[in-house]
């Protein structure tokens, strides 16, 4: 039975002056992401963050720069049996940005336009409805922009019956309740009977 990882993290919204949201790609993978990174030992997630924007993007910031936005966590777009636990926050952003160290695409995201499919499951379940509020989605389009991830965590947990026997549908009734927000809990819960009947 695998054991799930979880990766403490701080990342930054950082909005340019016409309000626009910088994402950013490692090398080697497909979702986009907001910059930062893990925190180190004995590290606060704004010293963390202080130190990852001038390694990523040749930013420097003052921790005062930033506000909290919150605290999240969420499945990680990149390692498997991994969640990331991260505080976020939001910085204005006046200069010009380049990628570097591991990072090798940038993107802006506009506020009101349609969200690309290549968000990473933290940025689309929970920073970008807590950043945005007002850009609410109906529940049709939160439907689609969630159903790839909602299948792979159905396909997390079915993965797991054999391991756990007959603890499984307790196992599965905690991993459910400790999904937010809870329109996407229910569409794993959905896809998991779905994929347990076939």
């Amino acid at each position: 039975m695998a054991k799930l990882h979880t990766l403490m993290i701080s990342a930054a919204c950082l909005l340019d002056a016409d309000g626009r949201l910088l994402l950013v790609r490692k090398r080697g993978t497909s979702a986009f992401m907001l910059p930062g990174g893990k925190l180190e030992a004995g590290e606060d997630a704004l010293a963390a963050l202080c130190r990852e924007l001038p390694e990523e993007l040749g930013l420097t910031f003052a921790r005062s720069a930033f506000t909290a936005l919150g605290r999240f966590e969420a499945p990680a777009a990149n390692e498997p049996d991994t969640c990331v636990r991260a505080e976020v926050f939001t910085g204005a952003l006046d200069v010009p940005v380049s990628v570097a160290a591991e990072l090798d695409a940038q993107r802006w995201l506009v506020r009101g336009e349609p969200w690309p499919d290549d968000l990473a499951p933290l940025l689309r379940l929970h920073v970008l409805p807590a950043l945005w509020p007002s850009a609410a989605t109906t529940r049709q389009d939160f439907h689609r922009q969630h159903a790839d991830d909602a299948r792979r965590e159905a396909e997390r947990l079915l993965a797991e019956r054999a391991a756990w026997g007959s603890r499984w549908p307790a196992w599965v009734a905690t991993q459910l309740y400790a999904l937010s927000p809870a329109p996407y809990a229910a569409m794993v819960r959905r896809e998991l009977e779905r994929l347990a009947a076939e």
